[in-house]
């Protein structure tokens, strides 16, 4: 099962999910206060293991967040994926804290330097091209 509670989340894991045959779930930041009241939508067995696809890692609280409902609805996190991590290791602590394995699979020291040796940053002004 793969979840996602954003847009731009919800677009990774709607990709990861069609290519990996597993349904898909969307987690609001709160319940619907219309409707069915529902926090998450799309087909989440209680019980079952989740991926959780995130597009950044950087303050605690989106994860934390989807961490609380997944848990109140009876599943376990098999891991977390992230597009990009912010390296301030807030969310990567949280998930230590929650036995969460997580992987990003880039971040802002490794945008840095690219940036710098594509002369689009300059290290010694700290100006931009």
């Amino acid at each position: 099962m793969l979840l996602s509670h954003r847009f731009f989340r919800n677009f990774s894991a709607t990709y990861i999910a069609e290519r990996l045959k597993l349904p898909m779930a969307y987690i609001r930041s709160a319940q619907k206060a219309h409707g069915k009241g529902k926090q998450i939508e799309g087909l989440l067995k209680k019980g079952s293991r989740a991926l959780l696809v995130s597009d950044i890692m950087s303050t605690e609280e989106d994860i934390a967040i989807s961490v609380k409902a997944l848990k109140e609805n009876g599943n376990s996190i098999a891991y977390c994926l992230a597009i990009f991590s912010n390296n301030l290791n807030i969310t990567e602590k949280f998930l230590d804290a929650e036995n969460i394995k997580y992987h990003s699979l880039t971040d802002l020291k490794t945008l840095l330097l690219v940036a710098h040796v594509k002369k689009k940053i300059f290290r010694q002004t700290g100006t931009h091209a």
